[in-house]
């Protein structure tokens, strides 16, 4: 019952008015994204849905408009094949997480997807655009070459954000925290401190004795240059096909 609750109290947090989203890029046409939330988000109806509009610099093509299960953002733009790159954030099982980032070409309209194992709880962006940072199910940092579609596991990630006042006067166990067993559930932000990119391939993650009310002031720090990685130590799901679309 109190996993239950706390799922809900998850999907209460991203409740908010619709609002639009002009994703960047785009040599030879535009996307735009239009979010849209219940009131009340539901475990069993989602977190809420996303009309997407691509338009075309060509004249005799008529816009696509398509509504999509789930929230979805602007995440990128890969200027070496002209893709826009969209973050796509629903329930998976009872807990909000991000599920995987969709490639759509802009001047063709088609579109590959990228998804990785287990629940996604942070998703980060590389500066250039090629490389992005996930950790995922119970831990993992994982570094993505957007552009291949390679997926490579680096190792167990930082812990999860402290909690915060309130939720620590919610949440009564001082243990620490870790991705499997976090209370809050779902998706969160590191702290640059914690996890940045310092440069277009350069990944930084520091660790510590974190506990639940504040994070290590000792911390360890270790760099990951995404560009020169071994062989990956397992591919992403891939597959050149849209979403699932609502009707």
């Amino acid at each position: 019952m109190l996993l239950r609750f706390v799922a809900l109290a998850s999907l209460l947090a991203l409740a908010a008015p619709a609002h639009a989203e002009q994703c960047p890029g785009g040599k030879s046409g535009s996307l735009a994204l239009l979010v849209q939330v219940p009131r009340i988000p539901t475990l069993q109806g989602g977190i809420g849905h996303t009309l997407m509009t691509q338009r075309f610099a060509d004249p005799a093509k008529s816009p696509v408009v398509q509504q999509w299960p789930g929230i979805w953002s602007c995440f990128g733009y890969l200027s070496e094949s002209n893709e826009f790159v969209l973050l796509h954030r629903d329930v998976m099982g009872a807990t909000p997480a991000y599920v995987g980032l969709t490639f759509r070409h802009e001047v063709t309209g088609a579109q590959r997807a990228l998804q990785w194992d287990g629940l996604g709880h942070v998703v980060l962006p590389a500066p250039g655009g090629r490389y992005a940072a996930a950790v995922v199910g119970t831990g993992t940092l994982l570094a993505l070459d957007l552009q291949t579609g390679t997926v490579r596991a680096l190792g167990p990630a930082p812990a999860p954000p402290p909690l915060s006042a309130e939720e620590a006067r919610f949440y009564k166990s001082r243990k620490p925290l870790s991705w499997d067993r976090d209370p809050r559930s779902g998706t969160a932000d590191l702290e640059p401190e914690v996890l940045r990119f310092t440069s277009p391939t350069q990944l930084q993650a520091t660790f510590g004795a974190d506990g639940a009310l504040r994070r290590a002031t000792k911390r360890r720090t270790q760099l990951f240059d995404l560009a020169q990685l071994p062989p990956p130590v397992f591919v992403g799901k891939q597959a050149p096909v849209a979403p699932r679309l609502s009707k």
